[in-house]
C-alpha cells in the first residue's frame, strides 16, 4: 500500500468536516462531528458577535445556532440544518479508545490568515500535558492537554487535531504566546467532548426524552430534578434552552 496516497486520501476526507467560522470579528474553524449537524468549536472563536455563520468546504455560507458555550473548557457547539449542506461535508472519525503517544504524527486542520482548509503536520510532544504555573490563559488549569510542535495560528483555533488515521483525537485551543513558545501548542483531548456529543445529539432530537442535564459551566451531568449542578452549582437551566432551541429550529419539542 502506497502510505502517502493513504495519508492523502485520510487528510482530504477530514477536511470535508471542517468549516470556517465568522462572526463580525472574528473568525476560526469547526468540525462537523455528527450526522444531524453538529459543530464542535472553542468559545472563544464565537465571542465576536451573536450572528455565527458558517462556511463549508464547498463554499457554501449558512446561518448556525448555538447550542451551548462552556468556557470551562473553552468549548463551544454550534448547529447547522444538515438539509442546507451538501453531499461535500463529511462527519469528523471520533476514536472508539483514547490512544495516542509522545511521537506520533498528528495533523491540525484550520484557516490561518484566512487560507482555507489549510494542513499542517507535527508531533504529539506530550500527553496529559498539567500548566500549573506560566503567563497561560486562565482556562486550562485544571485540564490535561495534548501538547503538539505542529505550526498553527489563530485560524486553527477550533480544528481538529487528528491521527493518521483521520481519527479527531483533539480540538485545537490555544498556542504558549511568547518568543520562546514558538513550536508549544495546545489541544483538548477528545475524551473531554465525546460524551457531550453523544448527549447533544439526543439534546436536539424532539423524539429522544432526555434524563440528565449537562452543566454549561463545568459540563458535568445532573439529574432532571436538580436545579443547581451537583459540581459546580451553577444554575440549571437547559431543559428550558432545549425547547426554545428547538422551536428556532422550527423542530416540535417534547411536552
Amino acid at each position: 500500500m502506497n502510505l502517502g496516497k493513504n495519508i492523502s486520501a485520510v487528510i482530504n476526507r477530514a477536511c470535508k468536516s471542517v468549516v470556517r467560522i465568522y462572526t463580525s470579528s472574528s473568525v476560526g474553524a469547526g468540525v462537523i462531528v455528527s450526522n444531524d449537524t453538529l459543530i464542535i468549536t472553542n468559545a472563544h472563536v464565537i465571542e465576536g458577535g451573536p450572528r455565527i455563520k458558517v462556511e463549508t468546504i464547498g463554499g457554501k455560507i449558512l446561518n448556525a445556532f448555538l447550542v451551548v458555550k462552556m468556557r470551562r473548557y473553552d468549548i463551544a457547539f454550534l448547529f447547522i440544518k444538515n438539509s442546507q449542506l451538501g453531499s461535500e461535508v463529511t462527519v469528523i472519525k471520533l476514536p472508539d479508545k483514547i490512544s495516542y503517544s509522545v511521537g506520533d504524527t498528528v495533523f491540525a486542520i484550520g484557516h490561518p490568515q484566512g487560507l482555507n482548509h489549510t494542513v499542517n503536520r507535527g508531533i504529539i510532544s506530550a500527553v496529559d500535558r498539567k500548566i500549573v504555573s506560566g503567563n497561560f490563559p486562565f482556562k486550562i488549569y485544571g485540564l490535561n492537554w495534548i501538547q503538539t510542535d505542529t505550526p498553527v495560528s489563530r485560524g486553527h483555533s477550533g480544528g481538529p487535531l487528528i491521527n493518521e488515521h483521520g481519527e479527531m483525537v483533539g480540538l485545537n485551543t490555544w498556542i504558549a504566546n511568547s518568543t520562546d513558545g514558538k513550536g508549544i501548542n495546545f489541544s483538548l483531548p477528545s475524551r473531554y467532548f465525546k460524551p457531550w456529543i453523544s448527549y447533544l445529539k439526543d439534546y436536539l432530537n424532539p423524539k429522544k426524552r432526555i434524563n440528565r442535564l449537562l452543566c454549561p459551566v463545568c459540563g458535568s451531568f445532573s439529574s432532571l430534578e436538580r436545579y443547581y449542578c451537583t459540581f459546580c452549582g451553577a444554575k440549571l437551566n437547559f431543559d428550558i434552552r432545549r425547547k426554545e432551541l428547538l422551536h428556532k429550529l422550527k423542530r416540535t419539542p417534547l411536552v
